[in-house]
């Protein structure tokens, strides 16, 4: 079965480019650790659902003025529907996602092709 994935790598000597996610999984990592091993997949999804829960809604984070993510979410001003006044300078993209999960915009005169990446 074919889930159209594509791994990509990020540039070398740029360590920022993936510090966040790199964070995350050195939390998760240590976190796992620490609970029993689980036997079944079902145990491990489990255990991944309550990491989930626990670091989204109960442990605070330094980076969130030691809020969770979900009180730091829910604060947030939400878009909605409206009335638009729109004056000046604006324009609406209608861009096509290729069957290869690509889409190709123009910036500063170059084409530049951007890759969409789904994670299921």
């Amino acid at each position: 079965m074919d889930l159209r994935i594509v791994q990509k790598h990020s540039r070398p000597n740029h360590p920022t480019t993936c510090e966040k996610v790199e964070r995350f999984q050195q939390t998760l990592k240590k976190w796992l650790t620490a609970q029993p091993e689980p036997e079944t997949l079902e145990q491990l999804q489990d255990q991944l659902d309550a990491f989930v829960d626990e670091y989204n809604h109960r442990r605070p984070n330094r980076s969130l003025r030691r809020t969770t993510p979900t009180a730091t979410y829910t604060l947030l001003p939400k878009a909605s529907p409206g009335e638009s006044d729109l004056k000046g300078h604006y324009r609406i993209r209608h861009d096509i996602v290729a069957d290869t999960g690509t889409v190709t915009l123009r910036h500063a005169v170059e084409l530049t092709e951007v890759v969409y990446m789904w994670v299921l």
